[in-house]
């Protein structure tokens, strides 16, 4: 499993004497759940600061291109096509800030960080387009599918873009550190209001952001009269302050620069309320009404007081507003009104629905939520359920073969997305290799990498909370091989081995030397205690090496001499036209070596009438229908070589 990659693509340019192209890439990976030391979850961060800087670009600016692309928020990243998983939802064209602001706030933490990818994508998003285009990257971790990031930078700078990034990172390993450091100028943030401040100081060297106070209003009414006994607070979600608004002639208000921010109402009647994803900007008039509804409107129940965390519960609801998309979460009490985690809509007034508790133990909240018409989120009804932590056993060997499969013998609330996994100890928390899904039933056959070390057995919540866990030991995995000391080029060996015998393990052969997963020819293990293997034509120095299939690692090697091939081709030096050609040979007689008949001078994978060697000696062909100078050859199929040949001529 992937580290988390936060990444925004931020492509943005001061001044503007030309067309400036701006393209957000919004990291939706799974890790964005993980916090930052002040306990706020790194995707509500990077949403509220994201927010925060489209809120506060220029109101007119003709030469402005802003587009925002997204990774990870439609495909969980343990299914199919998860690292295929990137898509621009807002093209760039001009600058539509409602747009912008209304996909990041939807935007839903899934997948996984396929970072290549999406610069290739955005390469072809900028082709054809004139004008500035700068990238300012914000990530927490590195690539997690696999992509060529250097080679994805390459297609950017081949397509026009300027690829001298800026990379901002929220709490990097020492690993991101020195990976990123090769590519640009890294800061390393590990909370919001760094990253407030050093996104901002970027974003500032590319286009001026708006700083300038502007007034902002707030009407409060209940069925539809005016409310003027309530505190009203404008709350900055990223840096954690809040601000009174002043009460004039039946209204709120205050001023602030451009932002994204929480109105926080406390009414008598109604209990507090928190509006949240307020967008305040230079291009607007900064006008918001609410309308405050008593909490007896709508109410919650849920079916018991306490469950398993992680497992399923009903809740039950009236009294839901037919407007403002109604939905139902589940959290912690104290997370702010537009915290979710699963969530169903709630239609039709009056219903159920059944709802996953988050992976933590202790106090939740389950919450009607909906959006109010003039933007943010309100509470509506909650209702009280407790977490209770699962009874969960792990039975596992305290010793393991390395390079093979072993089983875990689990007991535990098998909830959706739950899994059992084996990582080094002391992994991060989200860390996974070799898992299978609890779904499977216990045990659960794992992995064993063929490294020694020590090692946890876990069981995983669906939300990639470890459990359980228990340790074990991994023996390191050995092998030995059996074989002549020199071998026929062109030919087989026959290797005895003694090793794990893995999934995918085999025995190859290559050249001395060569990379160690180099191979001229192979056999997999699997098929049996001693294997015959081909040869390749070249003769030298060659070893036999017994390969992890799992990871392609050297367990045992052994040195094997090709000597020369010895091959004799005995034929008639004439023969007419379309008769049979006895061939008596000696040779190799390799898999794939074989006799036939073509013109001189042809190349060397040409062939006329053919056999196979293994068909034995002598081969019989048939003579061609033109006469002329032929010869007859002794052919590697595998190599694509000659190996011997003799000249006959057709009449």
């Amino acid at each position: 499993m992937k580290t988390w990659f936060g990444l925004w693509l931020l492509c943005l340019t001061p001044l503007l004497a030309a067309d400036t192209h701006i393209q957000l890439i919004l990291d939706a990976s799974g890790s964005m759940w993980n916090k930052f030391e002040d306990g706020r979850y790194r995707i509500t961060t990077a949403k509220d600061v994201l927010q925060q800087v489209v809120n506060s670009l220029p109101a007119e600016n003709a030469g402005l291109q802003v587009g925002l692309r997204i990774y990870g928020s439609r495909v969980s990243h343990k299914e199919n096509g998860a690292c295929d998983d990137t898509a621009l939802f807002v093209p760039m064209s001009g600058v539509d800030r409602d747009q912008l602001l209304k996909t990041i706030r939807k935007a839903r933490a899934l997948g996984a960080t396929p970072i290549a990818k999406s610069l290739t994508a955005a390469a072809a998003d900028f082709s054809g387009i004139q004008g500035k285009k700068s990238i300012i990257l914000v990530t927490d971790g590195l690539e997690s599918c696999g992509g060529d990031v250097e080679a994805a930078v390459a297609k950017l700078k081949e397509a026009g873009v300027d690829v001298d990034l800026r990379i901002i990172g929220l709490d990097l390993d020492d690993q991101a550190v020195a990976v990123f450091s090769r590519y640009a100028t890294l800061e390393n943030v590990a909370d919001a209001a760094s990253l407030s401040k050093v996104l901002s100081a970027a974003v500032e060297e590319q286009v001026t952001l708006e700083r300038k106070q502007l007034p902002v209003t707030v009407r409060l009414t209940r069925k539809g009269k005016a409310v003027t006994d309530a505190k009203v607070m404008l709350v900055d979600p990223v840096k954690a302050t809040q601000d009174t608004f002043s009460l004039s002639q039946g209204r709120y208000q205050l001023s602030t620069p451009p932002g994204s921010f929480d109105i926080a109402v406390d009414d008598v009647h109604s209990g507090p309320k928190v509006f949240s994803g307020i967008a305040v900007n230079a291009d607007q008039k900064n006008e918001f009404s609410f309308e405050l509804a008593p909490e007896s409107d709508a109410s919650l129940r849920v079916s018991v007081k306490e469950a398993v965390a992680g497992s399923a519960v009903t809740v039950f609801y009236e009294g839901a507003p037919t407007g403002g998309e109604p939905w139902i979460t589940i959290v912690t009490p104290e997370q702010s009104d537009g915290a979710y985690r699963d969530w169903k809509y709630a239609p039709d007034g009056k219903g159920q629905v059944t709802i996953y508790l988050p992976g933590e133990v202790g106090p939740m909240e389950a919450r009607l939520v909906a959006t109010q018409p003039m933007g943010g989120e309100i509470v509506l009804a909650r209702a009280e359920v407790t977490a209770t932590k699962p009874e969960i056993s792990l039975d596992v060997a305290a010793n393991l073969p390395g390079g093979n499969y072993f089983e875990a013998f689990w007991t535990g609330p098998d909830n959706p997305g739950d899994f059992i996994t084996i990582v080094p100890a002391g992994s991060a928390p989200g860390a996974y290799e070799s898992y299978q899904y609890t779904k499977k039933g216990s045990p659960s056959q794992l992995l064993a990498k063929p490294e020694a070390g020590d090692y946890e057995v876990r069981y995983v919540s669906g939300e990639n909370k470890v459990l359980a866990s228990t340790r074990v030991v991994i023996q390191g995995a050995t092998a030995d091989l059996e074989a002549p000391q020199s071998a026929m080029a062109g030919g087989k060996v026959t290797v005895s081995w003694q090793g794990p015998n893995g999934p995918g393990d085999y025995i190859s052969v290559a050249e001395a030397g060569s990379n160690d997963t180099a191979y001229s020819g192979y056999a997999y293990t699997k098929d049996g205690k001693a294997l015959a293997i081909d040869l390749p034509v070249k003769p030298g120095a060659y070893e036999l090496r017994y390969m992890v299939g799992s990871g392609d690692k050297l367990l045992a090697r052994r040195p094997l001499t090709l000597t020369p091939a010895k091959i004799t081709l005995d034929a008639p030096d004439k023969v007419k036209t379309g008769a049979p050609i006895e061939i008596k040979w000696q040779g190799p007689d390799g898999a794939s070596d074989y006799i036939t008949i073509v013109k001189v001078g042809a190349a060397a994978a040409s062939y006329g009438d053919y056999r196979y060697t293994r068909d034995g000696s002598p081969a019989t062909l048939t003579a061609p229908n033109e006469a002329g100078t032929y010869e007859i050859r002794y052919n590697n199929e595998r190599a694509g070589a000659v190996l011997a040949k003799k000249a006959i001529t057709v009449e």
